[in-house]
């Protein structure tokens, strides 16, 4: 099977918000080892990431600039986005569950450096699809361990909790 099927469906999942991430990895490291697994989902998530943040940066950057000087609001959201940190930045989008395709529009169409975005976007899909991988490598001893699902389902417990913080304390500052 060429590389194109699974870069094109792992690209997929920055298109469309409801794909799980999770599962593609999962099944590209079994179908393709853990090796070509993980090169073949970082390239599909970087590429797809890269195309929707280049194409609302390109076609509709403008349009928002001009709709923002109306409405307060979006102006106020759009430069919340434009001081986020790069760390911060990366923290939400290491964990697996959130939604990289709204993340890719809101800093495609905000002020934020398109090259700060993009290498903060690379560090932490290699943390997560290499976690993610490691993962999908050691699903198969779930079946021969018990110990292995107990350690798992912790894990996403504890990455889901994560998540939920951290979007929690980036929201204090509005306050």
């Amino acid at each position: 099977m060429s590389p194109l099927v699974p870069i094109g469906i792992v690209a997929m999942e920055s298109l469309f918000p409801p794909l799980p991430l999770v599962v593609f990895v999962l099944w590209n490291v079994a179908a393709f080892g853990i090796f070509y697994g993980f090169l073949y989902s970082w390239i599909g998530t970087c590429l797809g990431s890269t195309i929707v943040f280049g194409a609302f940066r390109l076609f509709l950057k403008k349009f928002t600039e001009r709709f923002s000087e109306k409405h307060p609001r979006i102006r106020n959201l759009r430069d919340k986005i434009s001081n986020m940190s790069p760390f911060m930045l990366g923290l939400i989008l290491m964990f697996p569950f959130t939604p990289t395709s709204l993340f890719n529009a809101a800093f495609g169409i905000s002020n934020y450096s398109a090259k700060k975005y993009l290498i903060t976007l690379y560090v932490a899909k290699t943390i997560t699809i290499g976690s993610l991988s490691i993962f999908g490598k050691s699903v198969t001893k779930i079946f021969d361990d018990p110990l292995y699902i107990a350690l798992s389902i912790l894990i996403i417990v504890v990455l889901y909790v994560l998540s939920k913080l951290v979007w929690k304390w980036s929201k204090l500052d509005e306050k």
